[in-house]
C-alpha cells in the first residue's frame, strides 16, 4: 500500500491501535472514534499518502486567511513580515475585523486584498480564487474541517490552527481529502517547534536517552481568565467546553464509573451543566498577574521568558 512507512505500518493501523488503546479509558467514546461494537473505523486508504511528500517551490507564497480575530489577526503581523509572502484575501464574519486586516496588509506595502464578509459560508468563495497557494484557517473549531477540506477541494494547500479537527471521522475526512487532492493538510501547533520541544526531540534522535519505552504529556494551561470572560475566544471556546465536559461525563457513566471530581449525583450534564453556570455567572474577566519562568538557553545560561495564564 502506498500509504505504508518503514516496518510496514500504515496511518490507518497506526491510528486503529492507538483508539483500540484509549477505548479502555472512554477516549474513544468522547471522540466519536468507534462503531456500535466498539472497534475503531478506519477506512481504505484511496489514494497514496501524503506523508514525506515535499511542498512546490513558490518564488512568492499568496496567502488567504479565514479569521482575523485575536490569532489570525497576530498572524497576519507575522506573514506580512516575511519577504515573497503576500496575503491576497482576508475572510471574517465581522466586517471591521476584514476591515481592520486590510489596512495591516495595506500599510505593509501591499496591494488591498480582497475581503469576504457577506455570510457565515463567504470563505468558500474565498477557497475558489485561483490566485491563492495557501489558505490559513483561525476560525472557531467548528469550523476547521469544512473550511480546511473547502480549501483543498479547490487546490490549495491549507494551514488549520488546533484542533484541526475533533473527531476521529473528521480527522480521516482531512486526511483523506488531502491524499486525494494532493494538497497538505498542517495542523498550526507552534508548541511542537518551540526552543525546548525542539532541544528534546534532537537529543532522543541523538540517542541521549536510550530506548525510550515510556512517555506521558499533559495540558498544562491556565485559562481561567479566557473561559470566563465576556467576548472574544470565550464566546466560543466555552461553549466547547461544556460540551466537551458533558461528553466526558456520559464517557465514565458508560463505562459504570463514578466520577471522583463530581461533586453531588452523577449525571451525564452534571459537569458541562456546572460550568456553564459558573460562565454565565461570571462575565467579567478574570484578571491575573503575569508570571514569569526561567530556561536555560543553549549556552547553559538562564533566560527569562514572560508567560500569562
Amino acid at each position: 500500500m502506498a500509504s505504508k512507512r518503514k516496518g510496514g505500518l500504515t496511518r490507518r493501523d497506526f491510528l486503529r491501535t492507538a483508539v483500540a488503546a484509549g477505548a479502555g479509558m472512554g477516549l474513544a467514546r468522547i471522540a466519536g472514534a468507534t462503531e456500535s461494537e466498539g472497534t475503531p473505523s478506519a477506512p481504505p486508504a484511496g489514494a497514496p499518502s501524503m506523508i514525506g511528500v515535499p511542498f512546490e517551490g513558490f518564488r512568492t507564497v499568496r496567502v488567504g486567511i479565514i479569521g482575523v480575530g485575536g490569532r489570525g489577526t497576530g498572524l497576519l503581523g507575522d506573514l506580512l513580515a516575511i519577504p515573497d509572502v503576500q496575503v491576497k484575501a482576508i475572510c471574517d464574519i465581522v466586517r471591521d475585523k476584514v476591515l481592520n486586516a486590510q489596512r495591516m496588509v495595506v500599510g505593509s506595502g501591499q496591494p488591498n486584498p480582497e475581503g469576504y464578509w457577506a455570510s457565515e459560508t463567504d470563505y468558500e468563495n474565498l477557497c475558489k480564487r485561483d490566485d491563492l497557494d495557501l489558505i490559513y484557517i483561525a476560525t472557531p473549531w467548528d469550523w476547521h474541517v469544512p473550511m480546511a477540506v473547502s480549501g483543498m477541494l479547490n487546490g490549495k494547500h491549507v494551514g488549520v490552527e488546533v484542533p484541526a479537527a475533533t473527531t476521529v471521522k473528521d480527522c480521516w475526512k482531512l486526511v483523506d481529502t488531502s491524499e486525494k487532492t494532493r494538497k497538505h493538510c498542517v495542523m498550526l501547533e507552534n508548541v511542537c517547534y518551540g526552543y525546548s520541544e525542539m532541544m528534546v526531540l534532537n537529543m532522543v534522535r541523538s540517542g541521549v536517552f536510550g530506548e525510550l519505552t515510556h512517555g506521558e504529556a499533559a495540558y498544562i494551561h491556565d485559562l481561567r481568565g479566557l473561559l470566563f470572560s465576556g467576548g472574544g475566544e470565550a464566546l466560543w471556546r466555552r461553549e466547547g467546553r461544556i460540551q466537551l465536559k458533558r461528553a466526558q461525563s456520559s464517557a465514565v457513566e458508560a463505562e459504570g464509573r463514578g466520577s471522583p471530581s463530581l461533586a453531588g449525583p452523577s449525571t451525564a450534564a452534571t459537569a458541562g451543566d456546572e460550568f456553564a453556570a459558573r460562565a454565565h455567572a461570571c462575565p467579567a474577566p478574570i484578571n491575573r498577574p503575569q508570571r514569569r519562568r526561567s530556561a536555560a538557553g543553549p549556552d547553559g545560561r538562564a533566560r527569562r521568558a514572560a508567560t500569562t495564564p
